[in-house]
């Protein structure tokens, strides 16, 4: 099959990288390939100790692909692309429809997927099992879960699930971490003394009175600029504190360098529940990582830690006091606002909490709360 008739077979558009692939793909294709064979499937529900019906529903869809040419085919290439050429964070894979199997719903096709990407780290990278148990954790939980909420075994949460059992997903200290790419959102610049940044935004977004990103030209009292000459950037400032400038201000590129750009390698951050959230916890955190990552992903060469989450919300000090240990912790990264909002009912707070409520009582005022990203250059946590 040509790469034409081959996309074709896929419910939803393979990501244009795909196509690079296929001519590589073609020479090292095994027809008879068993895709996961037996031994590996059982390591498989070793490790992850799933009950039997699991494995035994990655064992029929990979029977079903393996008894269609076509099938079998297609299956290999996704497969030879998603797992053993591009690293995880690499797929940008987010559509939960991706290969339609007679007799199979997406979630257990899904689940053989994440299977072969487990049986690869398992295999092939070997990470820690003390690092990757939280992974094996996710499968099983993820696959159990399938299985409550549909009553077949499948996977929830494919695109986090390839990640978990890729092997680049680690807890370290009280976070987990997963190799990334900075956003191209906002470049940051550097005069090279290691303390000096200079975060921006690029492309034209409208600035409210309070210094916020919006794309409401009702909201907007100045605009955002960018700028760029090989002599100097025209910009607006990003404070650390996440408040935008509302005049440019013009760099000279001869002091300021690029420092973070889209595709800058970073390491993103996952906080999870009921961590203790302070500056010091995190920063070893920060610490451990970018120490394993330095071993486990030497080519990825991290020049921060990043995160998008609601936690940094700029406006998040409208409605906490000075004892605040989320206010601390945001003091301690480079906070750069979105124009993206939630609301007092968001998912992540506590209905009837205290902040839920003041984040209500801001709300009624008028005041809008942002999503934020942060990031922390390397030279401010490595000792």
């Amino acid at each position: 099959m040509n790469y034409s008739e081959t996309k074709a077979l896929f419910s939803s558009e393979l990501p244009q990288y795909y196509e690079a692939y296929f001519s590589d793909f073609e020479k090292t294709y095994d027809a008879d390939s068993e895709i996961i064979p037996e031994d590996v499937l059982s390591l498989i529900r070793k490790e992850t100790d799933v009950p039997e019906g699991c494995v035994d529903m990655i064992r029929a869809v990979r029977d079903r692909i393996r008894s269609e040419e076509k099938l079998h085919f297609a299956a290999m290439f996704y497969l030879y692309v998603t797992v053993l050429r591009r690293k995880p964070w690499e797929n940008y894979l987010y559509s939960e429809d991706i290969l339609p199997v007679e007799g199979f719903a997406k979630e257990s096709v899904n689940l053989l997927f994440v299977a072969f990407a487990l049986a690869h780290t398992l295999t092939v990278k070997r990470p820690p099992k003390e690092l990757n148990q939280t992974n094996l954790d996710a499968f099983r939980g993820y696959s159990s879960g399938c299985l409550a909420e549909r009553g077949y075994w499948g996977i929830n949460e494919y695109h986090w699930s390839l990640l978990c059992c890729g092997g680049c997903m680690f807890m370290q200290g009280a976070l987990k971490f997963c190799p990334g790419y900075f956003t191209n959102d906002f470049p940051v610049f550097t005069d090279g003394s290691g303390k000096n940044w200079f975060s921006t935004v690029s492309g034209e977004y409208g600035i409210t009175k309070y210094g916020e990103l919006t794309g409401d030209e009702s909201e907007s009292v100045a605009h955002t600029v960018f700028e760029e000459t090989e002599d100097s950037v025209l910009c607006n400032r990003i404070s650390k504190d996440g408040k935008v400038s509302l005049t440019p201000e013009r760099l000279d590129r001869a002091v300021w360098k690029d420092y973070l750009r889209g595709g800058t390698p970073t390491l993103d951050i996952h906080i999870p529940p009921h961590m203790d959230y302070r500056p010091e916890v995190m920063a070893d955190a920060y610490r451990k990582a970018y120490a394993f990552y330095r071993s486990f992903y030497p080519d990825h060469e991290v020049k921060a830690v990043s995160g998008y989450s609601w936690i940094f919300s700029p406006q998040l000090r409208l409605v906490l006091g000075p004892e605040s240990r989320i206010l601390a912790v945001m003091d301690s990264m480079h906070i750069l606002p979105t124009t993206g909002t939630y609301s007092s009912d968001l998912r992540f707070l506590r209905p009837g909490s205290a902040l839920c409520s003041k984040i209500e009582e801001a709300e009624r005022a008028g005041r809008k709360f942002h999503f934020g990203v942060m990031y922390v250059p390397v030279s401010e946590f490595v000792l």
